[in-house]
């Protein structure tokens, strides 16, 4: 890792004291303002992301500021994720907190959406978080010490009508993140499964062009205007939670004394997933294919 790819150097002086975090898919949204906030509160934050040349106003005056430094990653690239690692134990001597975000959404019918583009879901959503831990894990272990955040979606505790390979792909975050926290907690390290509900971000224009996208001349595509025309009414018009005040709470979360094994975030994010508890299979899933069906496309 080059000085060149880190926006700045932190000073030799706040090494000790200030813990050190690093969050990937920092370059806005819930990452960043994980990212922002953490530093607000004294934290050495490294926000990692692919592409930095979107942020907003905000975020360019907060970039490579104080105690947020910039670090360009990709995390589906398991050597480049390893030099990033060791570029900042190099420089700050630890890493006590990793926020696995990096994440996007592929929307369409399971039969519709390509092996290739699930496996690049998977590849980002599942793969990208496993080299971020895997490669942080041992500093943590050696210092006995560490908060591991997984930033899911409750996605991953609810079916998702045209959205089976985004929501397949949560699944497989709870799951593994459920089985490392029985792993590492021996060493002093846990593990927090963050499940946000909808929220104010490009994420809803970025699944419904996926599914526009892939429902082309298919018997589904009638079908998917509508969903993709509810979705984007919703995000554009409900009470929606924004990535300031989920951040919020999930740096709130972060800095207790024990942090939760699971965090439910984001306006009506409990009520769904009381739904789905409490209804039968057959009542929930009618429900959510009614609701996003409701709009002409």
């Amino acid at each position: 890792m080059t000085d060149a790819q880190v926006s700045e150097k932190p000073a030799t002086s706040t090494l000790a004291s200030a813990p050190v975090a690093l969050v990937s898919g920092a370059s806005s949204g819930i990452g960043f303002q994980v990212a922002k906030q953490l530093s607000e509160k004294g934290f050495i934050v490294y926000g990692a992301a692919r592409h930095f040349a979107e942020l907003s106003e905000d975020s360019a005056t907060t970039v490579g500021k104080g105690g947020f430094h910039e670090v360009h990653l990709d995390v589906t690239d398991e050597d480049e994720c390893k030099k990033v690692v060791d570029y900042i134990v190099e420089h700050t001597g630890r890493i006590d907190v990793l926020v696995n975000n990096a994440g996007f959404a592929v929307f369409g019918a399971i039969e519709t959406v390509s092996s290739k583009e699930a496996k690049r879901q998977f590849d980002t959503n599942v793969f990208g978080l496993a080299n971020m831990t895997r490669t942080v894990l041992p500093h943590m272990r050696e210092n006995r010490h560490g908060h591991i955040v997984m930033i899911s979606s409750v996605a991953g505790r609810l079916p998702g009508y045209f959205g089976g390979w985004y929501h397949a792909s949560k699944w497989a975050v709870e799951a593994l993140s459920a089985t490392l926290r029985s792993e590492v907690k021996p060493y002093g390290i846990a593990v927090t499964v963050v499940e946000p509900g909808a929220v104010a971000t490009p994420w809803a224009s970025i699944a419904t062009d996926s599914l526009m996208e892939v429902s082309k001349g298919t018997a589904y595509e009638q079908t998917a205007r509508r969903v993709a025309a509810t979705m984007l009414d919703f995000y554009e018009n409900a009470p929606i939670s924004t990535p300031e005040q989920v951040g919020g709470r999930i740096v709130s979360m972060m800095t207790r004394k024990n942090p939760p094994r699971r965090f439910v975030v984001a306006r009506g994010a409990r009520m769904m997933l009381a739904a789905h508890a409490l209804l039968p299979a057959a009542a929930f899933e009618a429900i959510e294919r009614m609701n996003l069906t409701r709009r002409e496309g």
